[in-house]
This record gives structure tokens, sequence and C-alpha cells, in this order.
């Protein structure tokens, strides 16, 4: 317990202040502890203007996608972009079609299968929402 502390709560102990006022004071002190002491920053360094730091963030971000478009063959690279990409559309197409248009299983199973087995529920999911759009229009 620090000297503060004892301070306020010998005050309470003499009648000095009342409970009201020892509770307020411990409060005040409380955060007056947890809030950290800024110290001031002691840089040498000339801070960037935002533009300048905008570039920089846009030539990092530039620099970092040419490295991995060099790290990846082409065929990878193609699947690193499209598997994403396709799942993402298969859950929105799976999300906003009507539970009466769904082949085979409810709306909860379909968005169960393709969030869950992202790559092949995907295509299941495609397959047969192809398959059954054609039975039904007799393609």
């Amino acid at each position: 317990m620090n000297d503060e502390r004892k301070r306020i709560l010998r005050m309470l102990a003499e009648d000095k202040i009342s409970l009201e006022e020892c509770e307020g004071l411990l409060d005040a002190l409380e955060e007056k502890e947890r809030k950290p002491t800024e110290r001031p920053q002691e840089s040498n360094r000339i801070p960037l203007p935002p533009n300048m730091q905008r570039v920089l963030v846009v030539f990092v971000a530039v620099v970092a996608v040419w490295f991995v478009l060099q790290s990846f063959p082409p065929s990878r690279l193609v699947l690193l972009l499209f598997w994403p990409a396709f799942w993402i559309w298969m859950i929105v197409d799976c999300g906003r079609r009507d539970p009466c248009e769904f082949p085979f299983w409810d709306k909860r199973s379909w968005l169960l299968l393709v969030i869950l087995v992202p790559a092949i529920g995907a295509v299941i999911y495609k397959v047969a929402v192809l398959l059954d759009w054609k039975r039904a229009h007799g393609n």
C-alpha cells in the first residue's frame, strides 16, 4: 500500500473526511495509477508528410505482391486467386437463392456444405444447381 493511500485511510480513521470522500479519493488514486505515464517522445526522426506515407504504403504493398507473384508458378497462382473467389461466389449464391430452388437438400444443408468443405463443396453445389437448372428448363 502506498503512502497516499495510507494517508487517505488515516484521514478517514481520524474522521477528517467522510466515507464518500474517502471512496472518491481512492477511486481517483486508482485511476491515476492505472493511467500510464506519458513520456515525451524524443525521436530524431523527421515525420513523413501524409502523402508520402501513403506512397510508402503503396510501394511496400506493390513490392510484396511482386514477390508473391514471383514465388508462385502461374498454375498455383491461378488456383490461389480463383478458389477463394469461386468459394465466396458460391456462398453468396447459396445465401441469395430462394429455398424452393435448391436441388436435393434444403438451403441450410447446402450452405453448411459450401462453408465447411470449401473447394469440393462449392463445386458440388455449382454442379447440382446447374444440373437442376438444365433439368427445369429442358436443356
